[in-house]
């Protein structure tokens, strides 16, 4: 495992998570999001911490027993994009404007877009972890 490219990736996922918290924060739709987002971010954090402090056989069994990285395996196969999708629709089956539908569907793009690249950063996190 490459630790530096390691690091980089968890440096690239921060910034991702950074970035879809501003969108969905103080948003009361969004606030599921927003603590799966602080979960993630609390195991980046630790695999982050591992990465610089432990020696490569003792990170070798902190990867074997890592909870952070069994979370960000699972937080891959999740589709909470899709669920607010569902929530967005039902909310807007009652109305009839057309500026609040743009308005939903360009904020959702935003956080799908964001979202992706959130979960490709993970996906290569992961796999450097079982290098």
């Amino acid at each position: 495992m490459d630790k530096q490219q390691v690091q980089l990736e968890i440096v690239a996922a921060k910034n991702l998570i950074n970035t879809l918290n501003a969108l969905v924060t103080e948003v009361t739709m969004l606030q599921p999001l927003q603590e799966m987002l602080q979960a993630i971010n609390i195991a980046v954090d630790e695999l982050l911490t591992a990465i610089t402090e432990y020696q490569d056989s003792t990170l070798a069994d902190y990867i074997q027993e890592s909870d952070a990285l069994v979370y960000l395996d699972e937080v891959v196969d999740l589709d909470p994009i899709s669920e607010l999708e569902v929530q967005f629709f039902g909310v807007l089956e009652n109305m009839t404007e057309n500026e609040l539908t743009v308005f939903l569907m360009q904020m959702l793009d935003k956080i799908e877009l964001a979202y992706t690249q959130l979960i490709e950063k993970l996906h290569v996190i992961n796999a450097l972890f079982e290098e």
